[in-house]
């Protein structure tokens, strides 16, 4: 029983957590997207889409100069809002009071590039963490004309900042409290696995007290 127990333990704490798939309407057929094409993208175009998405983050997302992130919007991600709106503040986009960033490319394909992003907080704002965001952009326009666009913004899936990143213009970031506390845990199956052996050897022990006391009585 206690084996069973240790290997559920083991099971429960190693397995992997998994993003949910997205589910179709009640009833209604389940919409499958054709998998994108990779393509390789060039180093011009990977320094201008950085710079894009460098510029954003600094404006809509610190709420510095909002009014000139607007351009920088794709208009899949302003869709419904005005100009005066965005201006305002109002855009869907959380504020982060933005400090230093640590930039980690993710994909490339046919309809755009994007990165993930460690935000850490400025310095003003004690007790605030690291956050880890996803941001997508792509093109518009050819020739002289091209730029990219931000056509997506949001939380990263793991929503926890990268604990050995390091962010521009700082040293490497220590683990979280959190990454220290989930060690603790790895050691549950050990005590387990330790109690396993231990209690077969008390049993043993206690036995063989209990035979030495009861061949004393018969020698008297």
């Amino acid at each position: 029983m206690l084996i069973l127990l240790a290997g559920v333990t083991v099971i429960v704490l190693e397995a992997p957590e998994r993003t949910p798939k997205a589910q179709g309407p009640s009833g209604g057929p389940v919409r499958v997207e054709k998998a994108l094409k990779p393509v390789r993208l060039t180093a011009r175009d990977e320094d201008a889409a950085l710079r894009v998405a460098s510029q954003f983050v600094s404006s809509a997302v610190a709420r510095k100069n909002v009014d000139r992130s607007w351009s920088l919007a794709a208009q899949e991600l302003r869709s419904g809002l005005t100009r005066h709106e965005w201006d305002q503040g109002r855009l869907p986009v959380s504020p982060f009071s933005v400090g230093k960033t640590s930039w980690k490319f993710d994909y490339a394909d046919s309809q755009g590039v994007g990165w993930t992003v460690t935000l850490y907080p400025a310095r003003r704002s004690p007790g605030a963490a690291p956050q880890d965001f996803q941001i997508g952009l792509h093109p518009l326009g050819l020739g002289t004309h091209r730029r990219w666009v931000v056509d997506y913004w949001q939380a990263s899936p793991t929503g926890a900042a990268a604990l050995s990143a390091t962010p521009s213009g700082g040293g490497p970031v220590a683990a979280t409290p959190k990454a220290k506390e989930s060690r603790v845990w790895l050691l549950l199956p050990l005590a387990l696995l330790s109690l396993i052996v231990l209690i077969p050897i008390a049993l043993v022990g206690v036995s063989s007290y209990r035979g030495y006391r009861a061949r004393a009585l018969m020698r008297r």
